[in-house]
């Protein structure tokens, strides 16, 4: 699982394919976290089901659900000396990250960075190695571990 470097916390992540693959409720933001939390996409719930409109409203079901907190930071709002200091704070660090869909025009899509360039897209055969344009990045954290110990199964 992602952890603090120097504190002794190795950082890993498992990646998880996306099992619907559409752009309009396909799961990949639901495969990321999966990879992130290292655990089979059917324990993370599917924000997409019921459309777009009531994605926020699935991701604050799933915190209140596993004890966790899902965070977005919009980086590609930020000015460019804001986004090169958050990426060099960030380096070596797996992050869920929010960026234009290569297959779908007009939609986003969530793919896995590691310093700024994609290491895994849960979509079959997608694509890994470039430096997209990053429009959010996601941070997970724990909020109420035991709650987190008894969903994970530990």
């Amino acid at each position: 699982m992602v952890g603090g470097e120097g504190r002794g916390a190795e950082i890993t992540m498992k990646p998880v394919m996306q099992t619907i693959c559409n752009n309009k409720n396909g799961d990949c933001f639901r495969a990321c976290i999966a990879s992130m939390l290292e655990v089979e996409i059917e324990k993370v719930i599917n924000f997409m089901e019921d459309g777009a409109d009531y994605f926020y409203e699935k991701c604050l079901k799933f915190c209140d659900d596993t004890g966790l907190l899902i965070v977005d930071f919009p980086i590609g709002q930020c000015d460019d000396e804001l986004k090169r200091g958050a990426m060099k704070d960030l380096k070596g660090r797996f992050l869920c990250a929010t960026i234009p869909s290569p297959r779908y025009k007009d939609t986003d899509h969530t793919v896995i960075v590691k310093d700024g360039f994609v290491i895994h897209d849960p979509y079959p055969g997608g694509i890994t190695g470039y430096k997209p344009d990053i429009k959010t990045i996601t941070f997970i954290a724990i909020s109420d571990i035991e709650g987190f110990m008894k969903w994970k199964g530990c």
